[in-house]
């Protein structure tokens, strides 16, 4: 679970962990996620490295910053629909879609966190931590059906 900065800038390291397209992010509300996602920037090759221009006769330096380029992100209802081939199942919440590969499952609490809090309540945490785990879950399934 990672909380984003109210900043656009993160760490090198969760830049590039985030812009690695060998890694595929699976879940729920992932269009979003990844349009978010795409505002923040890193510095690639750490934040006092500068790029040289010239520009009107004078030489201006700046920070060489990277944006975050998640391509990986996918929603698990869409997943779901297209290796199940089931339309319908695209706008299914996690715990329908749990029950289509034969899991049973809850949701932690009736109410979404706001994500935008400052501070999360272990309420909050259980569930982001369920939501990943039963995604994660679900993904495997999917693919052992392959």
């Amino acid at each position: 679970m990672i909380q984003l900065p109210d900043s656009e800038n993160i760490s090198d390291t969760l830049g590039w962990f985030l812009s690695d397209e060998t890694i595929c992010f699976l879940g729920t509300g992932m269009s979003n996620i990844v349009s978010e996602l795409g505002s923040f920037y890193f510095y690639p090759y750490g934040q006092n490295h500068r790029i040289a221009r010239v520009s009107n006769g004078r030489l201006i330096t700046t920070k060489a910053t990277q944006s975050v380029n998640l391509k990986t992100g996918v929603e698990v209802g869409f997943l779901a629909a297209k290796i199940l081939k089931k339309p319908n199942v695209e706008s299914y919440g996690l715990a329908e879609l749990a029950g289509e590969v034969g899991m049973d499952t809850e949701e932690p609490i009736s109410e979404c966190p706001d994500w935008n809090a400052k501070v999360f309540s272990d309420e909050d945490v259980k569930y982001a931590v369920h939501n990943a785990y039963t995604s994660c879950v679900i993904g495997n399934k999917l693919f052992d059906t392959l």
